[in-house]
């Protein structure tokens, strides 16, 4: 499981929550919580209820995931899940 990290003012980043890394991301908020929890993302514990998500980050796993799907459809083959679709703001 990951390591809960606090941010501190040492490290300058901007952070996002759940909703805005879901649509950087392209996937729903759920999955953005587990990716966080697995350490596929970086995640920082604000509160007790409140989790944070570095913008960067998100940018750079939502182009390594494009980048590894148009490989898989380059090849012939089904990319890691279907074509991102976004936050669809219910």
């Amino acid at each position: 499981m990951a390591e809960k990290v606090l941010a501190t003012p040492a490290e300058p980043r901007r952070l996002i929550m759940t909703r805005e890394a879901a649509k950087i991301i392209g996937c729903g908020m759920s999955n953005v919580r587990w990716l966080g929890k697995t350490g596929r993302i970086q995640q920082w514990t604000l509160g007790p209820r409140s989790i944070a998500y570095d913008l960067e980050e998100c940018k750079a796993y939502r182009k390594r995931m494009d980048a590894e799907r148009a490989k898989a459809q380059k090849e012939g083959r089904q990319g890691a899940g279907k074509p991102r679709q976004g936050f669809a703001g219910r």
